[in-house]
């Protein structure tokens, strides 16, 4: 249909015209159409007036959508405002409205001790005040330190639990993964060494003390007759305690360890580093079983094996049983009696099995270890390890000390016990044994590396009248050879010289540090004799 006044077409179906009203402008208007008094045909259509709000909000600008209305006035969205019904037996609890976006509070909030980022903090995290600050860096600071010293502690090397030396005379310990059950206190600057103890005259000893190996009891399979209670019960009053002083007047405690009673005489076995590798460092007590204190006399002591005999003046003691540490097997139970951490603790009983034998260590070469998981520690030392029968097999005498191992305790086989014990009750010495004569430190691979020079054993003094104290050789020296053995610590001196006699020619090769020189030296090996 065409427009009377202009001729443009002309819907036929005709739409009402909207009364315009208070509405925003943003409101979507209709498509555009002609006046109803131009276009007769158009009926206008009753248009129901809009109900206005009194308060009208202000009209809300649209934000990047201007082809979409703004609502004449926010609401605040009502999410979550109906109530729900609870599982049977739960509280019963009102939903509450969220507040609108720019209402909510900030309630982000950093992680403690660190520093906020977020927009707007209406109460930031006050800073942390300076002394926890300073505590924590203390903390952290001792936290590497103690990594560092524990770092060091598994990478180098601790340290046995005995020293070895040269027979003749006190070497200081061979730096190795062991740790000593006996650590010697120095005594202060201003004090006197206290008198010596006076050794045992050994000439009117021989044949007395031997100890003897007996074999496994014939019943040995009788579990109800032989357990760990019975071999505690049966080796107890053999295992003594030993308390090493470094003052005459006894106030000063250098070290403690265990011993074994050998025989009714007072003759009583245990290790050489309890007491000091020597025979005179120490006032040296015993306390038995019972509690008695005796004071004891040296008789002789071995560093190559960690073995030392002492002497206390007592009757009708009660020895321990030995068995042939050959006779034991891998996987047999065990118990270790001593006394661990002192005699607060006296004859503490421990329980493992054995673990391996015939094991070689650098704490000695002429030993082969019988290796247990029973728990041996500091005071443990020179204390009985027995089977379920209550014999000795073993004298215990050191473990792995490191946070990487555990479990990890080595005992002298009774058949070594034996061979030496017996030597030094006879003659204070172990027979057939050479020496060279000198003291002196072992030199580690790092030390070595350091210093630009060979490892070896830094002679720090020539025994006079020893094999080397011939005018060649002197303190500072770095003994690296004999003959053909390499050496690198005293266990590689104390092996080489088991294939030799006294009366043997021997060749040291040294190195002179002043010099930068490698030197040949010939000497004669003389008898050990303690």
């Amino acid at each position: 249909m065409l427009d009377n006044n202009t001729n443009t077409p002309v819907n036929e179906d005709p739409k009402p015209e909207v009364t315009p009203t208070n509405t925003p402008e943003l409101t979507p208007a209709p498509q555009p159409q002609l006046p109803a008094e131009n276009n007769p045909e158009i009926i206008p259509q009753e248009v129901k007036p809009e109900v206005i709000p009194k308060n009208p909000q202000p009209e809300m600008p649209a934000i990047n959508t201007p082809q979409q209305p703004i609502p004449p006035q926010y609401q605040a969205p009502t999410y979550h405002t109906q109530s729900y019904t609870p599982p049977y037996g739960a509280p019963q609890v009102q939903a509450q409205p969220y507040a609108p976006p720019y209402q909510a509070p900030n309630t982000q909030y950093a992680p403690y001790g660190t520093q906020q980022y977020v927009g707007y903090i209406p109460q930031p995290v006050p800073p942390q005040p300076r002394k926890r600050s300073a505590g924590a860096t203390v903390m952290l600071v001792c936290l590497w330190v103690l990594l560092g010293i524990f770092s060091l502690a598994t990478i180098g090397s601790i340290g046995y639990f005995m020293g070895q030396a040269d027979r003749n005379s006190k070497l200081p310990p061979i730096d190795n993964p062991f740790i000593d059950f006996f650590e010697p206190t120095e005594p202060d600057e201003e004090e006197t060494v206290p008198e010596p103890t006076e050794a045992i005259d050994n000439s009117n000893l021989y044949g007395e003390g031997e100890i003897t190996l007996n074999k496994y009891p014939a019943d040995k399979n009788d579990t109800a007759k032989y357990n760990n209670q019975t071999a505690f019960e049966k080796v107890s009053p053999s295992a003594v305690g030993i308390m090493c002083y470094s003052d005459k007047d006894k106030d000063k405690l250098a070290g403690q360890g265990t011993g074994i009673i050998i025989n009714t005489d007072g003759y009583i076995a245990t290790n050489s580093h309890v007491i000091g590798d020597s025979k005179t460092a120490y006032i040296v007590d015993v306390v038995l079983s019972d509690g008695n204190t005796y004071e004891a006399k040296v008789v002789g002591f071995d560093t190559r094996t960690d073995l030392a005999v002492i002497k206390i003046d007592a009757k009708n003691l009660i020895p321990a049983e030995f068995a042939d540490s050959d006779l034991a097997s891998i996987g047999e139970d065990v118990i270790a009696v001593g006394n661990p951490g002192g005699m607060e603790f006296q004859n503490t009983l421990t329980r493992g099995v054995i673990s391996a034998k015939d094991r070689t260590l650098d704490l000695s070469t002429q030993v082969k270890y019988i290796q247990t998981d029973a728990a041996i520690n500091p005071g443990n030392s020179g204390g009985p390890l027995c089977n379920l029968y209550g014999q000795v097999i073993g004298i215990n005498s050191a473990k792995i000390a490191s946070e990487e191992y555990e479990g990890m305790g080595f005992a002298i086989p009774s058949r070594t016990v034996k061979e030496v014990v017996d030597d030094l009750i006879k003659q204070g010495y172990v027979s057939g044994r050479v020496k060279i004569g000198i003291m002196g430190t072992a030199i580690t691979a790092n030390e070595a590396l350091y210093n630009n020079v060979p490892q070896g054993i830094l002679i720090s003094e020539v025994i006079e009248g020893g094999p080397c104290d011939n005018g060649k050789i002197n303190a500072g020296d770095i003994i690296v050879a004999l003959d053909e053995h390499e050496i690198k610590s005293f266990n590689d001196i104390f092996t080489a010289l088991t294939n030799y006699s006294e009366g043997d020619k021997a060749t040291l090769k040294v190195y002179r540090p002043d010099t930068e020189k490698y030197i040949e030296i010939k000497i004669t090996l003389q008898a050990d004799e303690g």
